[in-house]
């Protein structure tokens, strides 16, 4: 582990890739990473989970919060006595405890997050095999390794570890704005722990390309699997492109349901 950003991360974080993906093999032959929008994400729960609205209906504390906030950002010129002339006015109104409101803010709160944010993820492990099986083509793909720190000082924005959570997490309308986007992009339900992700986010860049450069690549490895026709494409594209990187191969250990990385010289 090393220090970023007041907290740490690994030293070297990985990507599964499908070699039979032409856009994926741009990360040797380009150094090209794509970034997507969390609008394309396989998990139905993940960057969608909504702000607790519905909370305002019942909580008349946390409606009285949630409006005085509304409505000091929106009359910051405003005297307090008609801020709380317009928070009364409000409450009377009730708007914040309709249905439809309450389903038109989370909808416009998470395609905000989705039109907004690019985020890449990347994995503290090497050799899970239901990774190598589902994102590198069955262990026929690649695994390539960044310099962690490099790559999120380059990609700049935010990033850090994604949080596994057993329960499906309340959001507090009333919670600071940046709270509530970190917990809303970096919680996941514990069924995916297996992943250890962590995440680099970038605002104004859903679903944009970026090129790194070359050292903050440090390491390529292409499961067992992998047919031998590829092994020298990548072999050959390594010793143009990246000839600093280190090669490596997965091989199931014996009476073990482990992988084994092995270096190739």
């Amino acid at each position: 582990m090393v220090e970023w950003n007041s907290e740490e991360i690994p030293e070297t974080v990985y990507k599964y890739r499908d070699w039979k993906n032409d856009y994926h093999k741009r990360i040797l032959l380009h150094q090209e990473i794509f970034i997507p929008s969390p609008r394309s994400f396989n998990d139905p729960f993940d960057c969608r989970i909504p702000i607790a609205y519905h909370l305002l209906k019942d909580d008349e504390e946390l409606a009285k919060e949630y409006i005085d906030q509304v409505v000091s950002r929106q009359f910051p010129e405003c005297t307090y006595e008609q801020q709380e002339q317009e928070v009364t006015r409000l409450l009377k109104e009730g708007r914040f405890r309709n249905d439809d409101f309450i389903e038109k803010e989370n909808k416009k709160s998470i395609e905000k997050l989705h039109d907004m944010l690019g985020v890449f993820s990347v994995t503290a492990v090497n050799d899970n095999v239901l990774m190598w099986a589902h994102y590198s083509n069955n262990h026929q793909g690649i695994c390539i390794g960044f310099d962690s720190i490099q790559l999120f000082n380059y990609l700049g924005g935010g990033g850090g570890e994604i949080f596994y959570e057993e329960e499906y997490p309340t959001i507090l309308p009333t919670e600071d704005f940046q709270k509530q986007l970190i917990r809303q992009i970096n919680t996941k339900a514990s069924y995916w722990d297996y992943e250890i992700e962590y995440r680099l986010t970038k605002s104004k860049f859903a679903d944009k390309i970026m090129t790194l450069p070359k050292e903050i690549i440090k390491e390529v490895i292409w499961g067992y699997k992998t047919p031998e026709s590829d092994e020298r494409d990548i072999l050959k594209i390594i010793s143009i492109e990246l000839p600093h990187v280190k090669k490596f191969k997965t091989i199931p250990k014996e009476r073990s349901f482990e992988l084994k990385i092995q270096e190739i010289e």
